[in-house]
């Protein structure tokens, strides 16, 4: 037969390891929440589509650190889709109002958080709501353009604000 002490140990244990495991649960759905979202959109640009503007949304919610950008597309017959952002105050052709960056079809690629950004874009606050990728095809193939958009976005804090240094006059 157990006694007393025996038992008070085993439920002393017991609790230790449900205090354990839910503290790793917790830990785990604080580093999912944490975890990067992708958004993924994907289209085709038709032949008769040259030099027309496609603003691509995306969903950026409260919290988000840094937006990265990545573009795939059929490159066969010399395909060129260019690429931009405008950020959630709008977007309109030659406004600089919500204009976030662009770099053309020299990238496939960019990035952009409190304080930096991919060449071509302007660093800064990442405010939530809606984003538009710009894409601009300057080159179609007669079949058209199959492309992908992935939209990383990445949680944490904004972190201090970026301050431009200008270079001193000679």
């Amino acid at each position: 037969m157990r006694s007393v002490r025996e038992w008070g140990r085993r439920r002393v244990g017991a609790r230790r390891g449900w205090a354990l495991l839910l503290a790793l649960c917790g830990w785990a759905a604080a580093a999912a929440a944490q975890a990067p979202t992708e958004v993924v959109r994907r289209g085709h640009v038709p032949a008769d589509s040259l030099f027309r503007l496609l603003y691509v949304p995306i969903e950026v919610p409260p919290g988000t650190a840094e937006i990265r950008v990545q573009e795939d597309y059929n490159h066969a017959s010399g395909n060129v889709l260019n690429l931009g952002i405008y950020g959630p105050e709008g977007y309109r052709p030659g406004a600089a109002v919500g204009f976030r960056g662009w770099s053309g079809g020299a990238k496939t690629a960019f990035f952009l958080n409190a304080q930096a950004a991919s060449t071509g874009y302007v660093p800064g606050p990442l405010r939530p709501g809606t984003w538009h990728v710009l894409l601009y095809p300057s080159t179609i193939a007669p079949a058209g353009i199959d492309w992908q958009l992935t939209a990383t976005l990445v949680p944490g804090p904004a972190g201090p604000a970026f301050v431009p240094a200008p270079a001193a006059r000679p």
